[in-house]
């Protein structure tokens, strides 16, 4: 993980988590399901970059009959300024 040299404060990495994105029909994305949080703790000042460790999750897919339509989410939970807020990346659609 990196921080963007514009920030000026250091950000608190707290968690993150995986989750199986779909498009709704009204053209914005959703989360189906999520994997459980992984705890970070880790303050990354700006323009620093940091490791975070590898880690195994499940995200459940009972019930779901495809995943062709989904795609994965990363949510990165950080504090800034004492305010907590999502940073999100993802992957192309279709899984399978």
């Amino acid at each position: 993980m990196r921080a963007n040299n514009n920030y000026k404060p250091p950000v608190d990495v707290l968690r993150y988590k995986i989750g199986l994105a779909f498009q709704q029909p009204n053209g914005q994305w959703n989360v189906e399901r999520w994997s459980d949080a992984v705890e970070v703790n880790e303050i990354i000042h700006p323009g620093q970059t940091k490791t975070i460790k590898n880690y195994e999750t499940v995200i459940p897919i009972d019930g779901l009959p495809s995943l062709k339509e989904y795609w994965l989410v990363l949510a990165v939970e950080t504090k800034i300024n004492g305010r907590n807020g999502y940073t999100y990346a993802n992957s192309r659609k279709g899984l399978f």
